[in-house]
């Protein structure tokens, strides 16, 4: 599948979750079950699902003596939507509503008049099983704008009171229920819907965009471009030396403090039945973490063609490749140290690249790199890909971008990355 692909058809971190088991899949990736031992063999290739929504995958190259540990490269599948309430279906006159909650924070006045859907996870009972169903509605909504004549001021003070003014238009109603039938529609005969996860997410397809036809304009660009770069590369190389980690959390745009968040002690215990699957004791595994690499790839602000001035002096563009992330106070976890090797890889490898720092009066947000420093501690550089509009319901970032992410990812999977005593050799 395409980047277009990917990002048309990823509606909730499940989608993007189920893409990328399909790719993984298609490479030859063994799914290991949840509740199940570890079962490694040298130059396997592997990977695990976390309640639908997040996905760890990895590949064992030689492991003995120093060959033993791990360059990770972590991600977000989710994206800032609205969730649909339980009970949400209410009536105002003949129409009827669904009310929503705000996930995470987004551009909110980009989501009205645009072609909206219902996707997201159901938990369905059939006997005396309790088990999770994917969907995502066929049938399409729209959250209307007031008229500008009944609102003189909106292009002046217009601001987005979530509980009020998002509540998308389900249908003429007279009575409520309708939204119960639209998911029964999920259902087979004799299953029966307990609870559901459930969002209104945007169903626009993404377009490309420039005189050169060198933008894409997407839903979910932030931060699928980077999840789904990083499960191309580890797709795409070959097991050696060490063991390759491809992380895509769920929950970083509500704070990563969920199972299946960044937050979580997914990471390290996965790297850690890794290393005991593989024969390896506690100070072996210590002793690997000290010699691996971390890559937090999330997307980055590129300087804006109306606002530059928002922007600091470094500005970076689209199509400026790979962005290395900057932080005095370490929002990003990248140092000087670990920007100097990945920047040393990326030269090493032909590949673009720029320096990214926010506004020093600005306050800049954090990445997952940061919260999942907290369990397991590497060297880490935080990357992305440098995109307009974060947040919004159609954010813009250059195809080239997309392939020298990629080929970046490659690279970092594909090289020999050897520590000595903190000295890092790059083969």
């Amino acid at each position: 599948m395409s980047i277009t692909e990917l990002l048309k058809t990823s509606y909730t971190a499940f989608h993007a979750v189920e893409n990328a088991e399909k790719l993984l899949k298609e490479s030859g990736f063994v799914k290991i079950p949840r509740g199940e031992n570890f079962r490694l063999e040298k130059g396997g290739k592997y990977y695990l699902v976390e309640r639908e929504s997040a996905l760890v995958a990895f590949t064992v190259g030689d492991t003995e003596g120093g060959n033993f540990y791990y360059k990770f490269v972590c991600s977000h599948a989710d994206s800032p939507c609205f969730k649909i309430k339980h009970s949400a279906e209410n009536l105002s006159g003949k129409y009827s509503r669904l009310e929503v909650e705000s996930y995470g924070g987004g551009i909110w006045y980009s989501w009205f008049d645009r072609k909206l859907r219902l996707a997201g996870r159901l938990t369905v009972k059939s006997g005396k099983k309790v088990f999770a169903r994917l969907c995502a509605s066929e049938e399409n909504f729209v959250i209307p704008s007031l008229a500008v004549h009944l609102n003189r001021e909106v292009n002046k003070n217009f601001a987005v009171n979530v509980q009020s003014d998002t509540q998308p238009l389900f249908a003429l109603a007279s009575k409520v229920g309708g939204l119960e039938t639209l998911m029964k529609k999920f259902l087979a005969e004799g299953e029966e819907l307990v609870d559901y996860d459930l969002f209104l997410v945007s169903a626009d397809e993404p377009f490309v965009s420039g005189a050169n036809g060198e933008f894409l304009t997407a839903a979910r660009a932030d931060d699928l471009v980077c999840a789904f770069s990083s499960v191309e590369a580890i797709c795409g190389v070959k097991p050696d030396k060490g063991i390759n980690v491809c992380a895509v959390f769920d929950s970083e745009e509500i704070g990563s403090e969920t199972n299946q968040g960044a937050g979580s002690n997914l990471l390290k215990r996965t790297a850690e039945r890794i290393a005991f699957a593989l024969g390896k004791g506690k100070e072996d595994f210590y002793a690997a973490l000290e010699r691996s690499f971390a890559v937090s790839a999330d997307n980055a602000h590129a300087a804006h063609p109306n606002k530059a001035e928002l922007a600091p002096l470094n500005k970076i563009y689209l199509g400026d490749g790979v962005i290395v992330k900057h932080h005095a106070n370490r929002n990003y976890t990248t140092d000087g140290f670990t920007s100097g090797v990945f920047k040393t890889l990326l030269d090493n490898n032909g590949i673009r690249y720029a320096d990214f720092h926010m506004r020093s009066d600005m306050p800049c947000g954090g990445t997952l790199g940061k919260i999942s420093l907290g369990e397991i501690s590497v060297d880490t550089v935080d990357i992305g890909v440098a995109q307009l509009a974060m947040h919004s319901a159609a954010e813009t970032f250059a195809l080239a971008d997309y392939d020298e992410m990629k080929k970046a990812l490659s690279a970092f999977y594909g090289c020999r990355m050897e520590s000595t005593d903190g000295q890092i050799e790059l083969k």
